[in-house]
């Protein structure tokens, strides 16, 4: 039920939030400067995309250290992509939104409700997609800081540095 949970909460806040707006009395919005907030929020999900697939990479470096090993070993790869894939999916819904609601909406910014609600329900969503990204690599890199002291190197699998593009694997096992 937990992780569960934790898959499904940034969507399940924002549909409650996109509801509560659906639900008020009010059938269209006056944004004031629309077009500043949509120019933000494609630049900062195209900017926060870049981010993800750097970041992807940087792990991808980093498959040979213990806590990769440890991750792979309790089946939170898995995991790791999925919210790595989310949050690039709800970031380029955001962003092809973003675009509909420049292109839809005329120039007095008048927003309908439907409309409203779904900006916020996406944006909302990836907001804590990514909160939920940053905090994963945020714990990821404070393990691989203190990774000796956390993980014992006694049977941890290493490349040989004399081969360092080959598969050959050195097993440090203690006597």
């Amino acid at each position: 039920m937990g992780r569960f949970l934790e898959r499904i909460y940034p969507y399940g806040i924002s549909v409650v939030i996109g509801i509560i707006i659906l639900l008020t009395k009010t059938e269209v919005y006056k944004v004031i400067r629309l077009e500043f907030i949509l120019n933000s929020s494609i630049t900062f999900s195209s900017t926060y995309i870049g981010f993800v697939i750097t970041a992807i990479t940087v792990l991808v470096g980093l498959t040979q250290k213990p806590i990769m090993k440890f991750l792979n070993k309790k089946k939170f790869l898995d995991l790791i992509v999925e919210y790595f894939m989310a949050s690039i999916m709800i970031g380029t819904l955001v962003i092809i939104y973003s675009l509909y609601l420049g292109y839809s909406v005329d120039n007095n910014c008048i927003v309908s409700k439907v409309e409203f609600a779904g900006f916020v329900m996406i944006f909302l969503s990836f907001l804590l997609c990514l909160i939920r990204v940053a905090s994963f690599l945020m714990k990821i890199f404070l393990v691989i800081q203190y990774e000796e002291d956390i993980f014992n190197n006694n049977g941890v699998e290493e490349i040989d540095p004399n081969k360092p593009f080959s598969n050959n694997i050195i097993s440090k096992k203690s006597p």
